[in-house]
Formats: structure tokens, sequence, C-alpha cells
């Protein structure tokens, strides 16, 4: 249970270090690191480490023995993600893999994306496509689980690639804003300092909502194309919502020109 909970706490810090940016536990790093302890796990249980309060004897059990293969098998796994693969039975565990040592992007799965509500509808209108507004979080479980199991999808990956400009706003950034640029909340009252803040409080007056991950797909107004989507693990029916967003969008541009 000792080597469990090591991973586990290392799970925690590493969320830590992503809200922060210290850039201390990459992917490559956390995965590392959770093998050696497996590694040692699997020791362990084989009977090639011992402890002051263990038994004398020096016996191994076949359960034992049978656990430790099977941690060896789970090492084996998590070293695939070394390669830069998605770990899809694991995927809300480790770092994001645009968190990498190897990695210049700062986007899931490597799409185009921005971090900056202006930047990214300035940029829409320029290439004349409707936004998709990605609120997220470095801890959010189900964000991650959407990132590796349904964008990853081919129907799903098209769209937001070709048809969409992605905006991922985190609202657990821990950043300091400017402070020329904090301000206190019309809506809640607090003061926001930080960029997860400024985030949270956007979503939070705009859309009523404060759950992640929150899928809000805009025209180049600002308005909504559909009612925003939250956790969607079913890859068809997050399709479809895209789909019916980008038609909404055209027949909007139709409208103008007439």
């Amino acid at each position: 249970l000792g080597f469990l909970e090591l991973g586990l706490a290392l799970k925690f810090l590493s969320n830590v270090d992503m809200a922060y940016s210290w850039g201390i536990l990459p992917r490559e790093i956390f995965l590392g690191i959770w093998m050696i302890i497996g590694l040692g796990l699997a020791a362990y249980l084989f009977g090639l480490i011992r402890f002051p309060h263990d038994s004398k004897d020096g016996k191994v059990s076949y359960p034992s023995i049978g656990v430790a293969v099977l941690v060896l098998g789970f090492v084996g796994y998590v070293g695939q993600g070394l390669t830069g693969q998605s770990l899809t039975y694991l995927s809300v565990f480790p770092p994001p893999t645009f968190y990498s040592i190897n990695s210049d992007k700062q986007c899931p799965q490597g799409f185009n994306c921005f971090h900056s509500y202006e930047k990214g509808m300035a940029y829409a209108k320029k290439v004349n496509k409707p936004v998709m507004l990605d609120f997220t979080g470095w801890s959010c479980v189900n964000c991650r689980k959407m990132e590796e199991n349904v964008w990853i999808k081919p129907g799903v990956e098209d769209l937001i690639d070709d048809d969409y400009v992605l905006i991922s706003l985190y609202v657990d950034e821990k950043k300091k804003l400017p402070k020329d640029e904090r301000y206190v909340s019309d809506f809640s009252g607090e003061k926001i300092t930080t960029v997860g803040g400024k985030w949270s409080d956007f979503q939070a007056s705009r859309f009523r909502a404060n759950s992640q991950p929150y899928y809000v797909l805009l025209d180049h107004q600002g308005d909504k194309l559909l009612d925003p989507k939250g956790y969607t693990p079913d890859a068809e029916a997050y399709q479809d919502f895209l789909k019916k967003g980008i038609s909404k969008f055209k027949q909007q541009q139709q409208q103008a020109q007439k």
C-alpha cells in the first residue's frame, strides 16, 4: 500500500505542478517515476526487497507472484506512454500528452488553440470559422477523458481541427494576472487575481455554469450557436453536436448575406 500511496501522491503533486506551471513533472518524468515505483513494488512482491517488519521465512506466496506479474504488465503499459502514445486506460492520471519534454505544443492532442478568449475570437473572424470554447482544468479528470478518448476519434478530430477555432481556458491556472488586469467580479464580488480565476469568473458570469469540461460553440459576436455541452463520452453524440454548430453558423452567414 505504501507503493500505491506514492503513486497516487505523485498524481496530486502533478496537478499542482501544472496549475502553477512549475514544469517539474512533465509527462515523461511522471511516467518514469511511476515505472520505478511499479518495479519497486514488483521487486517487493517477488521477495527481492525486504523491510524490518516482514516475515523472516523468505517464502513468497503464489498470490504475491501473481500480483507482481500484473504489476510488471502495468509497468510495460505505462512505458508505452514514454513514446508519446495515448494511455487510454490511464488517461485521467498522467499529465496530458502536450505537457511534455519533447513537445512545444500547449494544446490538447496537438491541436492549434488559443488560451486567450480575445485573441481566439479575433482569429476566428479572420479565418471565418466558428469558435469552440473549451472551459477546462489541469486537475479536471473528465477533461482528460474527453481529450484522449473522444477528441482523437477521426470524425471529431477533423471537425475540431478543420472547422473550428479552439479556445481552451483553464479555470484552475494559478498564474497571476498583471496588476492592471486584476479586478473585482461583478458576478461574485470576489477579487480576481489569477488567470484561472478570470476564466472561471467568465464562465460563471457569462454562461451561468461552473463545471468542467464545458463546451460552448460561438459565432463571431460571441453568441451561442447551440446549448453548451458538458462531459460527453459518446463520440457520435459529440460529433453530432459539432456538426450542428457548423450548420447553424453557416445558416447565420447565409442570412446575413441576404
